[in-house]
C-alpha cells in the first residue's frame, strides 16, 4: 500500500514540499517548509491529525504572546523604562518602600493614566506615549517639580547633575522657597 501523496499541501503555516525517508518506526515523512522559512521533516500523522501547524514558530509566537503584558520589552528582557515605571509606582504607593516617606508619604502622586492605563492601554504604555525612550544611557526620571507628582506635564528624563540641582535640599531650592 502507497501512502497518501501530501506535496503541495498546506498544514497551519507548513507546505509540504516533497517525501522523505521513514522513520525508525517506519512511518512515512515529509519535507515541509514553514512560513518563516524552516526546512522540517515531520510524519503524516503529525500532519493530518494537526498536531504539526509549524516548525515550532507557532508555538514560541504564542507563549511570548501569553507572557507578553505590554509589548514593550526590548528583545525580550525587561526595559529600563518598564523599571523606572516600576519604581516610581513603588515609592509612591507602597508604605512598606524605603522611600515612600519622601514620595506617597508626603502627597507625591502618580497620574491616574501611568496607574490604570487609558482608552483599553496598559499603564507602562501610557507612561512611554508620555515621557517617551530614555533618550540615553545616564538619564533618569526627574519631576521639575519636586512638590508635585509623576505626570506628563511634571517629568522629563534628566542627568544625575539636573537631579542634584533640583532637589529639597539644595541651596538652590531653600533659596528660592
Amino acid at each position: 500500500m502507497s501512502a497518501l501523496n501530501l506535496i503541495g499541501q498546506r498544514f497551519g503555516r507548513l507546505v509540504v514540499t516533497k517525501r522523505a525517508r521513514n522513520d525508525r518506526h517506519n512511518q512515512t515523512r515529509w519535507v515541509c517548509v514553514c512560513e518563516c522559512g524552516t526546512v522540517k521533516k515531520v510524519t503524516s500523522g503529525m500532519l493530518r491529525n494537526g498536531h504539526a501547524r509549524s516548525c515550532g514558530c507557532l508555538n514560541r509566537e504564542m507563549t511570548a504572546a501569553r507572557f507578553t503584558k505590554h509589548g514593550a520589552a526590548r528583545q525580550g528582557a525587561r526595559s529600563v523604562e518598564y523599571g523606572v515605571w516600576c519604581h516610581l509606582r513603588e515609592r509612591c504607593n507602597n508604605p512598606r518602600h524605603s522611600e515612600y516617606k519622601n514620595y506617597g508619604g508626603r502627597g507625591i502622586r502618580v497620574a491616574d493614566r501611568w496607574l490604570v492605563g487609558e482608552d483599553g492601554k496598559h499603564p507602562f504604555i501610557c507612561f512611554l506615549e508620555d515621557v517617551g525612550r530614555r533618550p540615553r544611557r545616564g538619564l533618569s526620571i526627574d519631576r521639575r517639580n519636586n512638590d508635585l507628582g509623576y505626570s506628563k506635564e511634571n517629568c522629563r528624563w534628566a542627568t544625575r547633575r539636573q537631579q542634584n540641582s533640583n532637589t529639597r535640599r539644595s541651596l538652590r531650592n531653600r533659596r528660592a522657597a
